[in-house]
């Protein structure tokens, strides 16, 4: 069973490694960064 959306705090290494897994689980998943312009 999908859900629709997941969101990870924190785009570092291991929050992009998180959301890649939760991707698997949920249609969307969005990461956020702290500051804006220090994430890529």
């Amino acid at each position: 069973m999908r859900t629709e959306r997941a969101v990870v705090l924190g785009a570092s290494m291991a929050g992009l490694l998180t959301a890649r897994v939760l991707a698997e689980f949920f249609d969307t998943v969005v990461a956020v960064c702290r500051r804006a312009g220090t994430c890529t």
